[in-house]
């Protein structure tokens, strides 16, 4: 397919490594059309896009945050990854709310007959992996990886590094089970922390991702994402203490038909409920400040067509349709041509005040 990158982990582990850590963002960054956003960072951008309009998924499920200590490092354990896609054009039309790019990553799926593990010691982080079978039908694995530059620092003379902070932590785990020959349930999890800072300055974000996913004739799944971080202070006893976060809970359900062996037909159905957490401040002296908590819903149907013409000739096409829905509770004020407030209307828990909507068509022809 036109505008497909694929690699395997066992191609990624070739590739160039940064300090004995062989990243699949930095491989990433090696593909035509892809550069990073900053020297040595784990951001991406394709083909001139804003790192913002790539579409990151774990498992089908959302990755707001992709990188480790500040963009050094991307938050996938190379043990547990089976592969990646890279759509840079002809993003499937199943996904949207991205313009630039779809990065597809996979975790593995193996049905190993005994226990087997695998891991690494490196210079920044050391990993390890475990799966094993439990019964004839069900799979476990976890993996973890941790980076432990705190550990020597607190083998310092000086007080001030003894007290730095300065790690992060992956945790992986899935669980695999065979319903029958056609029926496969997963359950995936991903949770991921960085703690950087000192006594009077520090800085906390990570990731949660995990899915409840059945596969039958199609593949529906329910989705949990969420991204938090958080500042602390304390100069001179002036402490504050401010928290983020943002978090979905989604719905996908995408189907195929073969009706032809030149005819594939999809389609499908995903919604999410967006929650946004601006912000909350809480001091020691001075008064608490929160800022209104914020909700959203956003819709996606679509239908897509891929037609074999020929041996040498396919086309594809489709049309997604987007929704967009501002939830209460919540106050919309309205102003004047000098920005000052008019009227504030409120909504109630619940009520949609604003709705966007827009049509998304797809289509490609490969020879």
């Amino acid at each position: 397919n036109t505008g497909i990158e694929k690699l395997s982990i066992s191609q990624i582990k070739k590739m160039p490594a940064l300090m004995g850590e062989v990243d699949i963002i930095k491989a990433i960054q090696l593909l035509p059309g892809v550069q990073a956003t900053s020297e040595g960072g784990a951001g991406f951008s394709v083909r001139g896009s804003s790192p913002d309009q790539n579409l990151i998924l774990l498992d089908n499920t959302l990755i707001y945050n992709a990188s480790h200590l500040l963009g050094f490092f991307s938050v996938f354990n190379n043990d547990i990854i089976r592969s990646l896609d890279l759509y840079k054009g002809d993003i499937p039309v199943q996904y949207g709310g991205r313009l630039s790019s779809l990065l597809d990553i996979k975790t593995i799926n193996d049905n190993p007959e005994r226990f087997t593990g695998s891991g690494g010691l490196g210079l920044i982080s050391s990993r390890l992996m475990l799966q094993a079978p439990l019964g004839k039908r069900t799979t476990w694995m976890v993996g973890g990886r941790r980076s432990y530059l705190d550990l020597f620092l607190g083998l310092s003379n000086d007080e001030a590094l003894k007290n730095t902070s300065l790690y992060f932590y992956d945790i992986n785990a899935k669980i695999d089970h065979r319903l029958s020959v056609r029926d496969k349930l997963s359950i995936n999890l991903y949770m991921g922390k960085d703690n950087l800072g000192t006594d009077i300055l520090g800085f906390n974000y990570g990731n949660i991702a995990s899915s409840l996913a059945w596969q039958h004739f199609s593949k529906t799944s329910i989705n949990l994402s969420k991204y938090n971080y958080g500042i602390k202070t304390d100069i001179e006893g002036a402490k504050a203490d401010w928290k983020s976060s943002i978090t979905d809970v989604a719905l996908h359900s995408d189907f195929k038909l073969y009706i032809y062996p030149s005819i594939k037909f999809s389609y499908g159905i995903s919604s999410s409920l967006h929650r946004f957490d601006s912000g909350n401040l809480i001091t020691g002296s001075y008064a608490d400040y929160k800022v209104p908590i914020n909700y959203a819903l956003e819709h996606g149907i679509y239908a897509s067509n891929e037609h074999l013409l020929s041996n040498a000739l396919t086309l594809k096409y489709g049309l997604r349709y987007s929704l967009f829905q501002n939830i209460g509770k919540a106050t919309v004020y309205k102003y004047d041509e000098d920005y000052e407030v008019l009227e504030g209307i409120d909504y109630k828990d619940g009520k949609i005040y604003h709705t966007y909507g827009c049509l998304d068509p797809r289509i490609s022809l490969n020879y």
